[in-house]
């Protein structure tokens, strides 16, 4: 009886587990906005902010992306809301070789 209580116990966490994992893995909903960057491109740019959040603002552990705007020829903002205030990002696209695009995303600075 007793190792069916803990194997059901087993089950339930190892259950968790798998949904965490699933949970992490999913792709983050499409940026709002018009943004003109692809899935990929998207993806990349977040795992940037992500990088650039957590060491500029430690405080805060979570951020979203709450629109994205045009700001000339191969450059967008991308606004992200993080513990009650909203900070902009530049985004600028260079073309490298054929379907290959570097990214450079730096926090634009207030007027």
């Amino acid at each position: 009886m007793r190792a069916l209580i803990m194997r059901n116990h087993l089950d339930r966490w190892f259950c968790l587990g798998a949904l965490v994992l699933c949970a992490c893995a999913s792709d983050p909903p499409p940026a709002p906005g018009v943004t003109r960057a692809d899935e990929n491109l998207q993806r990349d740019i977040r795992r940037i902010l992500t990088i650039l959040e957590s060491t500029s603002e430690p405080r805060c552990d979570t951020y979203r992306v709450v629109d994205t705007e045009s700001a000339g020829l191969g450059r967008e903002r991308w606004i992200v809301e993080r513990c009650g205030e909203r900070v902009v990002y530049l985004v600028t696209f260079i073309a490298a070789r054929p379907s290959a695009t570097n990214l450079s995303v730096r926090r634009e600075d207030a007027p």
